[in-house]
């Protein structure tokens, strides 16, 4: 990462001999200065102000009790830095870090406190050093080190909790730390966070069902990360990418009315299988699946025979059905016929449709399984479903909508 020509802001940790921070503020001269000091060392701060060759806008201080501890250090700077920054409109991002004064203990806090947010750091050597090259660094034979943020050689511990966020579904997480390490990498590298941002936003909106809004950034996402892709020579990257690819198409298929009824039950069961495999969750698993099945009813009237099963028209019924169903289904509060979820089955079958026959060949069955999410907490008992309820349900659901596991979305793998 280049370096820009000015630093707007600097802090600098001070104690012990200033001329190395002299000699660090007359190369960079920002226009703010906030000194990190002890009781001790905050009177040398004049002296260092004496000796700058340049102008500067303001400055300030930090000060810590005790120099040596830790944790004093580290806290004085993580409660104080930012309102100090705030004052003159600078954020931690734009901030230059020089830790070449104080205490070992000092430095060590002014790193530790800056590490997540600020870019760059700088330190003060020399060529040259007193008590035979190991003391302080002779004056006048200063060096500056400019020091990229050791965030990036941490990268791969990031990475590994990315993708465990990621494997576990919590995309609203991933987002968010996607976001933040963009500021901690080259350009390039901040080009394919920012994509991969998009792309954990979209999922996040994928896997709370706002489809529509999860479209444009997964398409966002693509459009840097294909070509990327091709060129990058990374057999996972390329793999991940033709994962959304292929997530892509599908959402646009879900976003689309015509066919949006068959892709809807099948992200529902895609939907509870991330609730019950990824997160163990199965009584919310369970809750999507009963969802789908009654879904997979009304969308089979709508579609095959023009019922709508909250506003049934009698004459719409077999005549077998009609006085009961009219005695039954009736809302008295707005008195449409609505058909409820056995009903709604029960009506097919009635009709001659092949899935309402099928359900009804296995009615005893599919009443247990309903009895299961019945007597869970998110029902209206205590006897939690279980992954064997949950198992039983979706293999029962499948083989009744005759899906196969190909036609379930599944979401990309984070390969970053």
């Amino acid at each position: 990462m280049s370096e820009p020509e000015t630093c707007r802001a600097m802090l600098l940790s001070l104690g012990g001999s200033p001329e190395p921070v002299i000699y660090s503020l007359n190369q960079q001269q920002p226009a703010y200065v906030l000194f990190f000091v002890s009781t001790e060392t905050a009177p040398q701060i004049q002296d260092v102000i004496r000796a700058l060759t340049y102008r500067y806008a303001d400055s300030d201080r930090l000060v810590t009790p005790d120099a040596e501890d830790l944790g004093v250090c580290y806290r004085v700077l993580r409660e104080q830095l930012p309102a100090k920054l705030a004052q003159w409109g600078v954020s931690e991002e734009t901030l230059v870090v020089d830790y070449t004064g104080g205490t070992k203990t000092m430095s060590a806090a002014l790193v530790l406190a800056t590490l997540r947010r600020a870019h760059r750091y700088s330190y003060v050597g020399g060529v040259a050093r007193d008590k035979g090259g190991v003391g302080v660094v002779i004056g006048g034979r200063e060096r500056m080190l400019r020091v990229h943020n050791p965030w990036r050689e941490w990268a791969e511990e990031e990475r590994q909790r990315l993708r465990l966020y990621w494997d576990t579904a919590r995309y609203e997480i991933a987002w968010r730390e996607l976001e933040r390490l963009q500021g901690h990498l080259e350009p390039q590298e901040q080009e394919v966070m920012r994509a991969l941002a998009s792309a954990a936003a979209a999922y996040c909106d994928w896997d709370n069902f706002r489809h529509r809004d999860a479209l444009p950034k997964l398409g966002q996402a693509l459009r840097f990360l294909k070509p990327y892709a091709q060129g990058a020579g990374r057999a996972a990257l390329r793999q991940g990418v033709q994962e959304m690819e292929a997530n892509l198409a599908f959402l646009q298929q879900l976003t689309r009315s015509e066919s949006r009824d068959e892709a809807y039950i099948a992200d529902l069961i895609a939907n509870a299988d991330r609730r019950a495999q990824r997160e163990g969750k199965y009584e919310d698993a369970v809750a999507r699946l009963y969802s789908a099945l009654e879904r997979a009813a009304r969308f089979r009237l709508r579609q095959h025979y023009g019922i709508h099963t909250e506003d049934v028209s009698p004459e719409q019924l077999p005549e077998a059905l009609r006085a009961e169903y009219a005695q039954r289904y009736r809302d008295p509060r707005d008195g449409k016929l609505k058909v409820p979820l056995m009903a709604a089955y029960r009506l097919l079958a009635a009709l001659g449709d092949p899935l309402g026959q099928a359900f009804m060949a296995r009615q005893d069955e599919v009443v247990k399984l309903l009895g299961l999410r019945n007597q869970s907490p998110l029902g209206h008992g205590e006897d939690p479903v279980g992954e064997g309820g949950y198992r039983r349900f979706r293999a029962l659901l499948m083989e009744l909508l005759g899906l196969e596991e190909a036609a379930l979305p599944r979401f990309a793998a984070l390969w970053a």
